[in-house]
């Protein structure tokens, strides 16, 4: 698997979109990764690092729309 993700940028992006698809969210982690050096600065691993990140943002934001929903409805009780 090493060798593909150093000589073939193609099955590197497959690995890393399974890895998106299989619930991988770990962006932080690929910019860190020596591996992936060569295609840190392709559009497609911006694109792909991007997706990770909005969907972190929604899921954020949705933790915290039901955290304040939580909290207004604890005065009731």
């Amino acid at each position: 698997m090493i060798n593909a993700l150093n000589n073939n940028k193609s099955d590197t992006y497959q690995f890393l979109q399974g890895a998106i698809d299989a619930g991988w969210i770990r962006a932080w982690q690929a910019d860190l990764e020596p591996i992936l050096s060569e295609i840190k600065k392709e559009q497609q691993f911006t694109q792909m690092m991007g997706g990770i990140r909005a969907r972190l943002a929604n899921m954020r934001a949705r933790m915290e729309d039901e955290n304040s929903f939580l909290l207004a409805d604890s005065d009731t009780f």
